[in-house]
C-alpha cells in the first residue's frame, strides 16, 4: 500500500485528527516530529487515548485510576513542540497510588465538616475545640499523598484568662500568625481577594481581651458577587506613586500635597474596600506662610 503524503499528513496534524496507521502505512521520517508517540500507560490506571501509534499536536491525554487508588498529580498530558525539532508529550503522568491516612484524634475537639469512616488522598477536615478550649494549630488539615495530614493536627487547650487563640477566619488570613496572643495584642484579619466582611471591607483590626474573646467580634468573610472599584481624589493633592484610574482592595498610593499646601495625615495609604481606606484619607491645607501672604501681612 502506498504511503500516505506529507498533504495528507499536514491536514491531519492542523485539525488535530489523531492518526491510526495501518500496518503497511509508515510515517516519512520528516515528518514523525510534527506527532508524539505512543501515550504514556500508568500503574494501577488508564488514559483515554485510541491506542494509536502517533498523536497530532494538541492531542490531550485524560488519565483515570482503578478502583481504591488516588492520583496523584495532573489528570492530563498534552501533545506540544519541543522546540522546533519534534512532538513531545507536556507535562508528567500521574501516579495512581492506595494512600490511607489516619483517623484524626484531636483531645477536647470536634469536627466539624468532612467527618468519614476512612480518609484518603484529598479529603479535608476542619475542626473546633469544645467549650472551655481554644484551638492552636490549623482548624483545616488535608490527607496528603504520603498517607499523613498536613498541616499538623491542631490541638485544643484550655482557655486561659489571659491568652485567645488565633481567629478562625475561612477564606481569611490573620497576620501575626500565631498559636496563642496575650491579652491587649493587637492583629490584622484580611479576607482572600474577591471575599469581604459584612461592610463591604476587607481588613479589620481586632485585639485580645483574654479568654479568647476578641474585639471587635471577628466577621466572616463572604465571597463578591460585584466588583469593588473606588474613583480616588483629594483636592490639592496628587498621587506619587501607584496612581490608577480606579482602585481595587489591596491597592496602595502615595500622596503629595500641591505647592502651598501641607499634608495632614499619612501619605501612603491602602484601600481595603467598601469605599474605605487605611489609614485615613488624609487632606491638603493651605500653608500657614501663604495665608499670611494672602492676609497682606
Amino acid at each position: 500500500m502506498q504511503r500516505p503524503s506529507w498533504g495528507i499528513l499536514r491536514a491531519l496534524w492542523l485539525t488535530g485528527i489523531s492518526i491510526l496507521l495501518l500496518p503497511q502505512w509508515s510515517l516519512p521520517q520528516d515528518s514523525v516530529r510534527f506527532f508524539c508517540t505512543i501515550a504514556p500507560n500508568i500503574s494501577n490506571g488508564s488514559h483515554n487515548g485510541t491506542g494509536a501509534p502517533f498523536y497530532a499536536l494538541g492531542t490531550v491525554i485524560t488519565y483515570t485510576c482503578h478502583d481504591n487508588f488516588s492520583l496523584i498529580g495532573a489528570h492530563s498530558i498534552s501533545c506540544g513542540m519541543d522546540g522546533d525539532t519534534k512532538g513531545v508529550w507536556k507535562g508528567k503522568p500521574p501516579k495512581c497510588k492506595v494512600v490511607k491516612c489516619k483517623d484524626p484524634v484531636v483531645e477536647h475537639g470536634l469536627i466539624l465538616s468532612g467527618f468519614g469512616h476512612s480518609y484518603t488522598y484529598g479529603n479535608t477536615i476542619i475542626f473546633e475545640c469544645k467549650t472551655g478550649y481554644f484551638l492552636m494549630g490549623n482548624y483545616l488539615i488535608k490527607c496528603g499523598a504520603n498517607s499523613s495530614w498536613y498541616p499538623a493536627l491542631p490541638s485544643c487547650k484550655e482557655i486561659d484568662p489571659g491568652l485567645c487563640g488565633a481567629p478562625l477566619i475561612p477564606s481569611g488570613t490573620v497576620r501575626p500568625l500565631r498559636h496563642q496572643y496575650k491579652i491587649g495584642t493587637s492583629v490584622v484579619v484580611t479576607c482572600n481577594k474577591q471575599y469581604s466582611f459584612p461592610d463591604e471591607t476587607m481588613e479589620m483590626n481586632v485585639a485580645c481581651q483574654g479568654y479568647n474573646s476578641w474585639y471587635p467580634p471577628v466577621q466572616a468573610c463572604f465571597f463578591r458577587t460585584s466588583p469593588d472599584i473606588y474613583y480616588l481624589s483629594i483636592r490639592n493633592a496628587r498621587i506619587i506613586r501607584g496612581k490608577k484610574t480606579s482602585y481595587e482592595p489591596g491597592d496602595t498610593v502615595t500622596i503629595r500635597c500641591s505647592a502651598g499646601y501641607t499634608l495632614a495625615g499619612p501619605s501612603e495609604i491602602r484601600y481595603i474596600g467598601g469605599k474605605q481606606w487605611s489609614p485615613k484619607l488624609p487632606s491638603c491645607y493651605l500653608s500657614f506662610v501663604f495665608v499670611l501672604l494672602i492676609a497682606g501681612m
